[in-house]
């Protein structure tokens, strides 16, 4: 749709400019420019990986997702089992990050018992910043929920994504101040100190 050249967009302007016509403008829609806001978390990405590559272990193996699932009966777990993610379905991250940060601790003596330890699901650092993730995800996710279905006015469109813009820098203020009320995951955590905090503001401000 969007190509220079052989795309919709591409193929308008030319017929535009060769018309003589002025040029006209484009911009990406507005479910587009919110999935591009999540992109902005690139930094993460090794995070994400980590999460991913334990994710298969558990649950990609036919006999090690068996176990998994019995495991997490035995202990009468809340969650049954863990989503996987899909890179095109990028919103199933969220589901993701909030299933793996419940379970944790689950998933941490499951890897210890099938002689796989996942030495990250003991770094405070490390698991903070998977809480960042869960939290700022989650809010990505129930904004684009939002801006889906019928009979949407452009509007209130623009509206919701204004607001969540705002919303984004009040989150900015109050990580800066030590404020995770709006964290949930981060603040459960008790941690005295989150040192990657410079880190999390700088992703908010780009989301922005």
């Amino acid at each position: 749709m969007l190509s220079e050249v052989a795309g919709f967009v591409g193929r308008m302007k030319k017929k535009v400019r060769d018309a003589g016509l002025p040029p006209i403008v484009t911009v990406h829609c507005l479910l587009h420019q919110e999935q591009l806001c999540a992109k902005v978390f690139h930094k993460f990405k090794p995070m994400m990986d980590t999460v991913m590559k334990i994710v298969n272990f558990c649950a990609k193996q036919g006999l090690n997702h068996r176990e998994f699932k019995g495991f997490l009966d035995d202990l009468e777990s809340a969650h049954k089992d863990i989503p996987f993610y899909c890179a095109a379905r990028w919103l199933s991250c969220s589901k993701v990050l909030s299933v793996f940060f419940d379970l944790r601790r689950e998933i941490a003596l499951f890897t210890d018992m099938k002689g796989s330890p996942q030495l990250d699901l003991d770094d405070e650092q490390w698991v903070a910043d998977l809480a960042f993730m869960k939290d700022i995800t989650g809010y990505l996710s129930d904004l684009n929920v939002s801006l889906q279905g019928k009979n949407k006015l452009i509007s209130t469109m623009s509206d919701r994504i204004e607001s969540f813009k705002s919303q984004i820098l009040l989150f900015k203020g109050q990580l800066e101040n030590g404020i995770f009320d709006n964290f949930p995951s981060l603040k459960s955590l008790n941690v005295r100190s989150f040192q990657n905090v410079s880190e999390y503001t700088e992703a908010l401000v780009i989301a922005q």
